[in-house]
């Protein structure tokens, strides 16, 4: 918390061992002390007229924690990061028809607690790098320093914020207010549709909604910045769109065209045939040099599968492209791939494809895990550190037989030789890369033997992290009465601490068994659960919880269950849910034979 002179923190956001902490949970430390360091000057020097205006706090502080740890760690890309952990789930969220403005008046106290979600801290930080990209950054810096200046010790509105930021240096298409007005004041973001034609591009924006529902009519002012691949050469350029369409004049001739490079801007692609097939082959061929570009491509096509806006584009477009993605190295794509992939699974699970589809995630994986091997290489980046940490253990959930064996030699020799303990001071066999992932596979293929065992280092070890590492796993196995435990562990606050309770909750949802006996496990104490947690934001993550199904009898029964049970502060995370269940359930009644067909199911 970002209290002036006394910034505070919980223990696993500010504590690292060089031993025990994974290189994420590093980089997850970094960024939120920054956060909280970054809040002394947006916050406390300048601090927000109302609570309409919260994301002048939070996404100021939600960008500079990046453009701080870029400067102190340069080697972990955290640029590449903020794509997939704040740009990404913005425009996941932004996408439904139940989210809000960055700007939304504020009536009631308890409409406060559903403001600090996503659209607050992430899209307003996605805007806040849109806008810096399209000023220039050194332009952005100057108007930055005055609004500081200004505002020191005062109380600040978006509008003061855009006239200070024209002091910089003004836009010749016109003012900072009026191109940044309707990504603040505006639900949601559009979808760029680009069509090559005749001598050049046809381009057009609408609001995009990823249930596919039709959505509102604001024209958003878009910065487009473009590539243009020739084979030999690249050449980018830019324009603002500021109507519905334009068709653009391009005499150049191209193999490759790409829209919204490096995803500055806030917005979703959505290319013609034509465009879509050159870029797949542009993939395959290496030419899309930039991993950022690589993610937004895939990515912005999961996003046009999901919501059904275009026949022709169905989840079986999506698996083709994975093909193309082969020769893939990069940490951040894979990254976004797998979880888009992910969205798969729900649905896979809920089909009962699930052993069909942890078939095809282990020939997906295979190649990446064994060019990466099990350990690391001296001299190699720090994302492929991290790549491996993601994909070892993946495909070991997923039953690689040779990994599976290898995790449970690592985990047995772990334990055995009590190397969770402070005492212990040789090397690891199991790397705090791994650890979360071992420990996941231990629980599924050894059941009650390595339960007690991760039990037994959850008691012994001091270590935060570590303890909640353990709370993650315990519930990922497939029997009943350890799915049971686990989820009566949430609530036994003398063996969990309360503010941890979620961990061993969002443990138990991977599985479709374990998704539905977590499910039941809150109704049947959410009385409980409303007297401990009311009035805090535990309600709207254990909400969130639902999303994951993708049935309609599902959806109706949240409806039912939140239309009679009270859910204070989590109201609008209520009809989210609602809105994705329905969301994944047309999904999966639209492209369930493609599904079926693609992981050999069919």
């Amino acid at each position: 918390m970002e209290n002036w002179g006394c910034v505070t923190y919980r223990t696993v956001c500010l504590l690292v061992d060089e031993k025990n902490t994974a290189l994420k949970n590093k980089q997850y430390v970094a960024i939120v002390v920054a956060h909280e360091l970054a809040h002394q000057w947006f916050g406390n020097l300048v601090t927000m007229e109302w609570w309409t205006e919260l994301w002048l706090n939070e996404g100021f502080a939600s960008w500079v924690e990046y453009l701080a740890v870029d400067k102190l760690f340069p080697e972990w890309k955290v640029w590449q990061s903020f794509v997939n952990d704040a740009h990404n789930p913005a425009l996941g969220l932004d996408g439904l028809l139940t989210s809000h403005p960055i700007e939304v008046p504020v009536k009631h106290p308890s409409e406060i607690d559903e403001i600090f979600d996503a659209i607050s801290y992430l899209k307003g930080a996605a805007v806040i790098r849109m806008l810096a990209s399209h000023l220039g950054l050194e332009t952005f810096r100057k108007g930055l320093v005055a609004y500081l200046q200004k505002f020191a010790y005062k109380n600040a509105t978006t509008v003061d914020l855009w006239q200070m930021l024209e002091i910089g240096g003004k836009l010749p298409e016109g003012s900072v207010s009026s191109l940044m007005a309707n990504w603040t004041a505006k639900m949601g973001y559009p979808v760029l549709s680009v069509e090559a034609k005749e001598g050049g591009f046809s381009l057009g924006q609408q609001h995009f909604v990823s249930s596919g529902d039709k959505g509102h009519d604001t024209l958003w002012q878009v910065p487009v910045v473009y590539e243009l691949y020739d084979g030999k050469n690249r050449s980018a350029k830019k324009m603002l769109l500021k109507g519905a369409s334009e068709n653009m004049e391009e005499k150049g001739k191209y193999t490759c065209a790409l829209f919204n490079q490096g995803s500055q801007a806030y917005y979703r692609v959505k290319y013609g045939p034509k465009l879509r097939g050159l870029l797949f082959e542009g993939i395959k061929a290496g030419v899309i040099s930039d991993p950022v570009d690589r993610l937004a491509i895939q990515a912005d096509l999961m996003a046009i599968v999901k919501a059904g806006v275009d026949e022709s584009v169905t989840s079986k477009e999506y698996f083709d492209l994975i093909k193309a993605y082969k020769n893939e190295t990069e940490f951040i794509v894979w990254e976004s791939l797998l979880a888009n992939i992910q969205s798969l699974s729900v649905l896979a699970k809920a089909a009962g494809f699930q052993e069909a589809f942890s078939k095809y995630m282990v020939e997906l994986l295979q190649p990446i895990a064994e060019k990466l091997g099990w350990d690391s290489k001296e001299g190699e980046p720090a994302t492929d550190q991290m790549l491996r940490a993601q994909v070892i253990p993946l495909i070991g959930i997923h039953g690689h037989p040779p990994t599976v064996k290898k995790a449970l030699d690592a985990f047995t020799e772990f334990y055995d030789k009590k190397q969770y303990t402070e005492e212990f001071k040789g090397k690891s066999a199991l790397p705090a890369d791994f650890r979360s992932g071992v420990y996941r596979i231990a629980v599924k293929q050894n059941g009650e033997k390595a339960f007690e065992q991760l039990l037994m280092i959850y008691k012994t070890t001091t270590f935060q992290e570590e303890k909640v590492r353990i709370l993650r796993s315990i519930g990922a196995g497939n029997d009943d009465k350890l799915i049971e435990r686990t989820l009566a562990m949430s609530l036994d606050f003398k063996q969990v601490r309360k503010q941890d309770m979620m961990y061993p909750i969002f443990g138990t949802v991977g599985s479709e068994k374990g998704l539905r006996a977590t499910w039941a496990f809150l109704k049947k104490n959410w009385s409980f659960i409303l007297k401990e947690f009311k009035g805090t934001h535990m309600l709207v993550r254990l909400a969130s919880v639902t999303s994951r199904f993708a049935m309609e009898e599902d959806q109706k029964d949240v409806e039912e269950f939140f239309k009679s049970n009270e859910h204070p502060g989590a109201e609008r995370k209520v009809k989210q849910c609602l809105e994705s269940i329905g969301t994944n359930a047309r999904w999966l009644k639209r492209d369930r034979g493609a599904i079926a067909a693609a992981v050999g199911a069919a």
